[in-house]
């Protein structure tokens, strides 16, 4: 089994079906309170428990036991995560970070499948 289908399913679906959840202006749609904390967490949500999620595979092995690891997915080259950003940043912030995470993501895992 390939490493990005560990774990709760296939990575490459979880993060394009998150990406268009984020394009849809779905996570202020689907949540009333909006805040940082609820992105990425509804896939862990759905398995009940994030050591079976496909994302703990993106967090960093030191951060791995925290309540919620995906809040410690490094996104960009300056380490910030969900979880700063919820200490000090915008939704907005948040939103544009991520979509470019994910697409260069998305775009990496793609181009690893068709050299494979």
């Amino acid at each position: 089994m390939e490493e990005n289908q560990v774990k709760g399913g296939d990575l490459l679906d979880v993060l394009k079906s998150e990406l268009a959840l984020l394009e849809s202006g779905g996570y202020r749609n689907c949540f009333r309170d909006w805040r940082p904390r609820f992105i990425l967490e509804h896939t862990a949500q759905r398995k009940r428990n994030c050591f079976h999620c496909v994302l703990l595979q993106m967090v960093p092995s030191d951060r791995r036991d925290e309540q919620f690891p995906c809040r410690h997915i490094p996104l960009n080259e300056f380490g910030e995560t969900i979880n700063s950003f919820s200490r000090a940043g915008s939704e907005e912030d948040l939103e544009g970070v991520l979509t470019v995470w994910l697409r260069a993501t998305i775009q990496r895992l793609e181009e690893e499948r068709r050299e494979n």
